[in-house]
């Protein structure tokens, strides 16, 4: 049979240990691209509208010039604790469709889990 104060303790012991160490994770902007679509981009075949149907609408449209960039964004937050320290990592997947002047695309890149420390200080149209 355990005592009265060692099951206290014990009870104690138990809830410091569960707020002692603590992970979250949440979505800041954008949504999951859908990285599977991504082998299906064929520069210099594939068009906006071929683009817009395999990953939807761009978190940003951007004009550089005679082209345009489409931003698809996905960042997301991580926090972990332990004791009084904790840490928190904004990262980010990045797609960028690079279309020219007829809707085709040029050129494009991926980047998965990249840093984006200001990430939830951002809209789509910047700070």
């Amino acid at each position: 049979m355990v005592r009265a104060p060692v099951l206290s303790k014990l009870i104690i012991l138990l809830l410091i240990g569960g707020m002692s160490f603590g992970c979250a994770y949440r979505q800041l902007v954008g949504s999951p691209i859908a990285e599977d679509n991504i082998p299906k981009i064929v520069i210099g075949k594939s068009t906006h509208v071929d683009i817009f149907r395999l990953f939807g609408s761009p978190y940003q449209i951007e004009s550089q010039g005679d082209r345009q960039v489409l931003t698809y964004l996905y960042g997301k937050q991580f926090r972990w604790a332990v004791v009084l320290y904790s840490e928190e990592r904004n990262t980010a997947d990045v797609l960028k469709i690079f279309l020219d002047k007829e809707g085709v695309v040029r050129d494009y890149s991926f980047s998965k889990g990249v840093s984006a420390p200001d990430l939830y200080k951002r809209g789509p149209y910047g700070p």
